[in-house]
């Protein structure tokens, strides 16, 4: 044996030294992060622009619901008003058929 000492391989070099496979893949860690980060800020912001579309949907159908019921009052309110309006009509015309048989008709021809 030679009485040379044991010199330690020095591996510090290559340790710190990253491979050009661990470059790539650091490189696409990053890049994939930032399509990430991109897509998440970009599906954010088409979850708004869906909450203002879904706001807006609910307001108009509230408004509508609103609408559909005052016209169903109308409608009942104006089939009243034309039912009780056809009564009266009714009502006089059966009065004036009795008056007209009340008079004498020729009565009033030479008037």
């Amino acid at each position: 044996m030679d009485n040379q000492p044991i010199r330690p391989t020095d591996t510090s070099v290559e340790e710190s030294a990253p491979s050009v496979d661990a470059q790539l893949l650091q490189q696409l860690l990053l890049s994939e992060n930032e399509r990430l980060r991109q897509e998440n800020i970009s599906m954010r912001a088409e979850m708004a622009e869906l909450r203002r579309m879904v706001e807006t949907l609910s307001i108009r159908l509230t408004t509508s619901e609103q609408h559909s019921s005052v016209l169903q009052q109308t409608v009942a309110t104006n089939t009243e008003a034309l039912t009780r309006l056809a009564r009266k009509v009714d009502a006089m015309g059966q009065d004036v058929a009795v008056s007209i048989n009340e008079f004498d008709v020729g009565r009033y021809d030479s008037i």
